[in-house]
């Protein structure tokens, strides 16, 4: 609700001055340096173990943030995109599952995820409080960038795989400057 008003805002200073907005509705960014919840996953290539997330059947929408750098650069110098909201991703929308089977794969590990009924792991997660996890893992979170591409001519610079290169290569390396 806040980016909602955030975005009203901006649309009403636009309309009283000669400020040109426009506005950019991402998705999760992820690439290097990534914190949160794609960090998390991240994380994960630790463990040795089957984890219990083989099935996850949802759709999510990434972005990379060199896809949403490139719509950046573009919007700021195309001559109809003044005034206009764009949605922007990868455009590539996987699963929960895929995405953890592509961290590990990029990551040179093995990785064997197993089902776990959804709703004993809603519980589960629910139970120890946090069950906000248990959305950004199950649940759907697609954007159709279909008329951000019509209407800018743009397209997608970066595959999710490549995306997730740089985010693991990234992490890595922020991990080792840390040290």
């Amino acid at each position: 609700m806040s980016k909602f008003e955030a975005e009203q805002g901006l649309q009403n200073i636009s309309r009283k001055s000669k400020i040109e907005v426009v506005i950019i509705r991402p998705p999760l960014v992820y690439g290097a340096g990534v914190k949160g919840n794609f960090k998390f996953l991240l994380n994960l290539v630790k463990f040795k173990f089957p984890l219990p997330l083989g099935g996850i059947m949802n759709k999510r929408s990434l972005v990379y943030v060199g896809n949403l750098v490139s719509l950046i650069e573009l919007v700021i110098e195309h001559p109809h995109a003044a005034g206009k909201i764009f949605l922007v991703s990868d455009g590539e929308d996987i699963s929960t599952s895929e995405l953890i089977n592509i961290i590990f794969e990029k990551s040179g590990n093995k990785i064997r995820l197993f089902k776990f009924p959804s709703s004993l792991m809603k519980l589960f997660l629910t139970l120890i409080g946090k069950g906000n996890i248990f959305n950004r893992l199950y649940d759907n979170l697609q954007v159709d960038i279909g008329k951000t591409q019509e209407k800018l001519g743009w397209e997608v610079p970066y595959s999710v795989e490549e995306g997730i290169i740089d985010a693991i290569e990234g992490h890595h390396h922020i991990k080792q400057t840390q040290i």
